[in-house]
């Protein structure tokens, strides 16, 4: 759906992007995932045309995307970080402006009006903007975009000022329209990528990373994390554990120990705790997070 190559964007003597590389295929979430100023915004940007690229190619659906093209933009639904609206105008009139403004006004106009007010949420909500929550608003910003059934939507860090209902709530809009539409999705707030992408394009720095299937991500990544409960409490067994100078680190995590090896054998741990006559309830290996696998990825490239 979307083929970016050796994409290049500066400002000043700022190189914003270093000639980045990505590709997004029709019906998945694609989590474009990067610190605060790492180039996810201007990615967005020079896709939607709104600056100018410095050099590089953008493809859209198989046709190549040029200076000053509008067209293919009918096929794409824009989310942006920090929507504005006109306050006075309750959800329904807003959208309704919208759409009769749309260049593919349906025939029954209110009816889709209605239906997306329903999906986001706000189908009977008459009060006027201004006095929405954050929450209301974006997804009155996801309403916005789905108003003329685009194919392709883009979604800028649209849980970044939200609390964690809100954010929960964004996420299962996202997971519903998974099943209809290619999903772009720019995030800082890696745990809520790991949760509903596909795929995942790092960027750091104004360069991709990496780009890999969520499922295949972690597979050649050894861990040597693992959590444990025992019979006694965290603090005795982490006291005991201490003691092994191997053991690279322990932890609380969720009321449970968390262990990283390092150099020492599970049954090496097994019989220090036995030693001590504490019984192991668990041990079982930990799954690297997204944000640790992002650290890790990021540390290599600095040490390059």
């Amino acid at each position: 759906m979307l083929s970016i190559t050796n994409l290049k964007k500066t400002y000043g003597t700022i190189e914003a992007l270093k000639g980045i590389n990505l590709n997004v295929r029709k019906n998945e979430v694609y989590g474009f995932i990067g610190k605060n100023g790492a180039g996810k915004t201007t990615t967005i940007e020079l896709i939607l045309d709104f600056i100018k690229r410095d050099s590089g190619n953008i493809l859209f659906d198989g046709i190549p995307v040029e200076n000053g093209d509008f067209l293919y933009k009918d096929k794409i639904g824009y989310v942006p970080d920090a929507p504005v609206f006109p306050k006075y105008l309750s959800a329904k009139e807003f959208l309704k402006t919208s759409i009769e403004l749309s260049k593919n006004t349906p025939i029954d106009h209110e009816k889709q009006v209605s239906q997306v007010l329903q999906f986001v949420g706000l189908k009977d909500n008459t009060q006027k903007i201004g006095g929405f929550s954050r929450g209301m608003k974006q997804r009155l910003s996801i309403a916005q975009a789905l108003i003329h059934k685009p194919e392709f939507l883009i979604m800028d860090e649209p849980t970044s000022a939200l609390d964690p209902v809100g954010r929960m709530e964004i996420l299962k809009l996202i997971k519903a329209l998974s099943k209809s539409m290619t999903i772009f999705y720019s995030t800082h707030i890696l745990e809520d990528a790991e949760k509903v992408c596909d795929t995942i394009g790092l960027i750091d720095k104004g360069k991709v990373l990496l780009e890999k299937s969520t499922d295949k991500l972690f597979e050649n990544r050894e861990t040597t994390q693992h959590t444990l409960v025992t019979n006694h409490s965290n603090e005795e067994t982490k006291k005991v554990l201490n003691t092994l100078k191997t053991l690279k680190n322990v932890s609380v995590k969720n009321e449970m120990l968390r262990i990283e090896l390092g150099d020492t054998q599970p049954f090496t741990l097994f019989e220090k705790l036995h030693e001590a006559n504490i019984e192991v309830r668990t041990f079982k290996e930990e799954k690297k997070t997204l944000e640790e696998l992002f650290i890790e990825v990021t540390d290599d490239e600095s040490t390059a």
